[in-house]
């Protein structure tokens, strides 16, 4: 077998070929110990892609496999598991509940809306409009209700709307008594595209039980609320409203259920909510 093929060995005649007309762009990196004499290892970096070169027709065949392995290591994401990303989940998981309703009659399981998050002195919940649209039934004095704590010890703080944003689908709740750690806010103007983002809550409401559920998300755009219409037929009273000053919204590469609503937007690296 010539020495340029053979595991652990130096630089082959083929692999100097190779270095000295693209030696801009690949990098030799050494063999794979790990394939047989039959499948064979010099390994080349293309910017940080794998390619492995076959025995025979020392074709890149494992040039794919190489390219998505780097592309599902690389990003944002590298600085983020290296900056301890899972103590960034612990330290904003306490302040993440679940945004329902709650009436007095007894055996009556609670409702769950959305999920929202501690903010202020801790008495104080940021979720969104929408979440606490559905009217009342006041007949059974039904109230909006902040639930905390665990699957196990499932703790109700009665709420009220203290102040609402319908153009930007925001409600401040006041839940006196609540007193959980409140998370910080960030400055979402200094972001950028490609930005490792991640959210907190309750995708699923309680169907797989009260427990906060982190998804990961990257900015992938910034873009104007106003959304292009094919006709002016298709304008709503809202969409004209907001065509003066039309505010930028986040596009994210995330996955996202009903739950989720309310749920904090926050830096990786941070927890700051942005």
């Amino acid at each position: 077998m010539d020495q340029s093929l053979t595991p652990g060995g130096t630089m082959g005649s083929f692999e100097e070929k190779i270095m000295k007309k693209f030696g801009h762009i690949f990098e030799f990196v050494g063999y794979d110990h790990q394939h047989t004499e039959k499948i064979i290892p010099p390994l080349f970096t293309l910017k940080g892609i794998i390619v492995i070169f076959e025995q025979k027709n020392r074709i890149p065949y494992l040039l794919i496999f190489g390219l998505l392995g780097w592309v599902g290591m690389a990003g944002p994401w590298d600085k983020v598991w290296a900056s301890g990303f899972s103590d960034i989940v612990a330290q904003v998981k306490p302040s993440i509940v679940a945004v329902g309703t709650t009436d007095p009659m007894p055996g009556t399981p609670p409702t769950f809306l959305g999920t929202g998050f501690v903010v202020g002195d801790g008495n104080y919940v940021v979720t969104a409009a929408h979440v606490t649209s559905l009217p009342l039934d006041y007949e059974t004095k039904q109230t909006l209700a902040v639930y905390s704590g665990s699957a196990r010890h499932l703790r109700t703080t009665v709420a009220e709307i203290s102040a609402s944003d319908s153009v930007h689908d925001l409600v401040l709740l006041h839940a006196a008594g609540l007193n959980l750690k409140p998370l910080h806010m960030g400055d979402s103007t200094r972001l950028r595209e490609g930005d490792a983002l991640a959210f907190t809550g309750f995708p699923l409401g309680y169907v797989l039980g009260f427990y906060p559920v982190t998804h990961r998300a990257t900015l992938s755009a910034l873009t104007p609320i106003v959304m292009p219409m094919a006709h002016s037929t298709d304008l709503t009273g809202r969409a004209i409203r907001q065509m003066p000053t039309p505010y930028l919204v986040f596009q994210l590469d995330a996955t996202a259920y009903p739950g989720n609503s309310g749920s904090p937007l926050y830096e990786a690296q941070t927890g700051q909510v942005i």
